[in-house]
């Protein structure tokens, strides 16, 4: 009788250290589907990210210089975005920004909301008019303009903004060829809205300047 008692004992202890052991597993196994679930890619946000220069630009005796690679944040738009370029070589800084991927799509309207966007603050000490001189490269004239804006909104003497074509250059025009600017109402910090026209346009660098004399040397200043 003491016998039977002991082996039931020793019995129940064997299944309690089983289920322990059985236990454990399902806790192993669920920690290890966590850290799988974790490892997955992550979705593409619709949200704008920071890049690392967070520092305002400044203005300075009437200008500008914006090295387009420098942005303070960018928003993707329509599956496209900005992205860092160094395979056409021409560009200062560490590279240009082209609209990617490029598959002739464009925004001719409605792009302050759909189209891929690069955002920059800069500190304005001067108002009045800044005229808008862009370094960029075209590959063709299905991707060869850009749009500008401020303060996040679309402004007419700044849109549909041409680039040069097959290799990097500077110009001040409108796809109507007229001179582009923007108007600067009071000093202190504004946002300049860099916008795919069409994809595949490549940005090197922007300048505004005051002085509608004002030509950028070939590397821009």
């Amino acid at each position: 009788m003491g016998r039977k008692i002991i082996y039931f004992i020793i019995g129940v202890l064997i299944l309690l250290f089983l289920f322990s052991l059985d236990f454990g597993l399902i806790k192993i196994s669920a920690l290890s589907s966590t850290t799988a679930a974790t490892d997955e890619p992550i979705a593409a946000s619709d949200e704008p990210t920071l890049s690392l220069s967070i520092d305002p630009f400044i203005e300075a005796n009437g200008i500008v210089v914006i090295e387009c690679e420098h942005y303070n944040n960018k928003m993707p738009g329509d599956l496209h975005e900005w992205e860092l370029n160094t395979d056409h070589k021409g560009y200062s800084g560490e590279g240009a920004m082209e609209v990617s991927p490029n598959n002739d799509f464009s925004w001719m309207s409605n792009y302050a909301e759909t189209s891929p966007e690069l955002f920059y603050k800069v500190v304005f000490k001067t108002t009045g008019r800044y005229y808008i001189w862009l370094r960029g490269y075209g590959a063709d004239d299905h991707s060869d303009s850009v749009h500008i804006g401020l303060d996040g909104n679309a402004v007419q003497s700044s849109k549909a903004l041409a680039l040069t074509i097959g290799q990097y250059g500077w110009l001040n025009k409108t796809y109507d060829w007229d001179r582009s600017y923007i108007d600067i109402p009071k000093t202190g910090l504004h946002e300049i809205n860099l916008w795919a026209r069409e994809d595949g346009s490549i940005i090197d660098k922007i300048i505004l300047a005051t002085n509608p004399d004002y030509t950028p040397d070939s590397s821009g200043r």
